[in-house]
């Protein structure tokens, strides 16, 4: 997009921003489905916000990454039962277990 990374937040408004979260979506299934067991046990070389240089094998980096979203969509649960709603399940068995039609499309 071009943008520093706040401004295309600001810029995009609602439906820009679930199109650019589909172009992610769609970006990192492409690389997913290209790493091989090799791909996967290669290291990968980062710096961390606190500027640290650190190196993981990008399969262990991928873990991470589901991991932690899995953090953040505990926290995101917690805070609609806070505002004294229902979240929808987070589980990823109970998602598994709907049938493909009513899995297409729910993240």
């Amino acid at each position: 997009m071009g943008l520093a990374r706040t401004e295309w937040v600001a810029e995009s408004g609602f439906d820009g921003l679930v199109e650019h979260l589909r172009l992610i979506e769609q970006e990192r299934g492409r690389l997913l489905r290209s790493l091989d067991a090799a791909a996967l046990a290669r290291p990968m070389s980062y710096r961390t916000f606190a500027g640290q240089e650190q190196s993981n094998p990008i399969g262990e980096l991928v873990r991470h990454v589901v991991n932690h979203g899995t953090y953040h969509r505990g926290q995101i649960a917690m805070r609609i039962r806070q505002l004294a709603h229902q979240p929808p399940s987070t589980d990823y068995i109970a998602w598994l277990r709907l049938p493909a039609s009513e899995r297409a499309g729910r993240p």
